[in-house]
């Protein structure tokens, strides 16, 4: 089974495929069957199946720039199983983009969903990664357990206390307030992005995951305080 890939910096997680682009998935799009995003004005997200073989093709579900770190979020190991074979058909053509997402540094799952109440159902889509499924065995949302193992840069054995650190900070950033104290230039977040970058820098050889948080500070410089 293939295995889910977290891009923090990209607020995504999505599958390692055949497809490098949208334009490579564009021309197979007629051999391929779910939900798509082309506009990117949509309401939907990415999960698409190959008509012959049933097999999951290509996959990429939007992270929401707000993440709320909290230990009181769902605990998958209690949802009902069900096969994706089973409940796909109820989902496949509305896997619709979530409002909120939330990540447990003690569990370490990074769960996407609006409504966390309407979830009873799980189905199994890549490993450590999830669909939510509603009574009805509809879609509202997604959980990646040991999510950090999925950042692009994991090895077996490696210790999670820097990366935890870097993913405190970054989630830090990632509120509303944080947003609008940077719209003004706030020293203090910009303080928080140097220390993130630090530890980007010092440790990053060490474990490479934690390069995936540089196109995060970069965007938050450029976008926010003007710096290339």
């Amino acid at each position: 089974m293939k295995a889910a890939l977290w891009d923090p910096s990209g607020f995504d997680v999505s599958m390692r495929g055949k497809y490098n682009s949208l334009y490579e998935l564009e021309e197979d799009i007629q051999t391929l069957s779910g939900s798509a995003n082309f506009s990117e004005l949509d309401t939907l997200d990415w999960f698409l199946v190959d008509k012959d073989s049933g097999k999951l093709a290509f996959l990429c579900l939007t992270v929401p720039s707000i993440i709320t770190i909290s230990d009181q979020c769902i605990d998958v190991s209690s949802l009902r199983d069900v096969a994706l074979s089973r409940s796909i058909k109820n989902f496949m053509f509305s896997v619709e983009l979530q409002d909120s997402a939330f990540f447990s540094f003690n569990s370490n799952q990074l769960t996407v969903a609006t409504d966390l109440s309407r979830c009873c159902y799980k189905a199994q889509v890549l490993g450590d990664l999830y669909f939510l499924l509603d009574e009805d065995l509809n879609y509202c949302g997604f959980a990646l357990t040991n999510a950090t193992k999925h950042i692009p840069g994991y090895r077996d054995g490696i210790d999670d206390s820097t990366l935890n650190q870097a993913l405190s900070l970054m989630l830090g950033l990632c509120s509303q307030h944080a947003y609008d104290a940077m719209d003004d230039k706030d020293a203090q977040y910009f303080s928080i992005i140097g220390q993130l970058e630090n530890l980007i820098r010092t440790h990053g050889q060490t474990d490479e995951r934690l390069l995936s948080f540089t196109d995060f500070t970069e965007n938050l410089k450029f976008t926010f305080y003007d710096v290339t």
